[in-house]
């Protein structure tokens, strides 16, 4: 069974983190950078809907999606990032 998955990076208002900004904007630009998205820079209705029928109906954009998914995957995924963290984790004296 095919899935459609579609990559945002929405902009996340009234959350405490004050680092949210700069990572929100980080992952964007990734995205983008990478083939697997477009950045919003406004948020408005007409810009999401023009955005959104971009990624959903060009192929590069999935294409692109897949390729980093498979690069996630061949790294060892999720399990593997978290062994990373803690082993940094592990090193930290307090």
């Amino acid at each position: 069974m095919g899935y459609k998955i579609a990559w945002f990076c929405i902009p996340a208002h009234g959350h405490t983190n004050p680092t949210l900004g700069i990572v929100k904007e980080m992952v964007a630009a990734r995205a983008k950078e990478l083939g697997a998205g477009e950045m919003l820079l406004s948020g408005e209705k007409s810009e999401i809907v023009t955005v959104l029928d971009k990624v959903l109906n060009h192929l590069q954009y999935k294409e692109a999606a897949i390729r980093i998914s498979k690069s996630f995957k061949e790294s060892g995924g999720a399990v593997r990032a978290k062994e990373f963290l803690e082993s940094l984790d592990a090193g930290i004296k307090m």
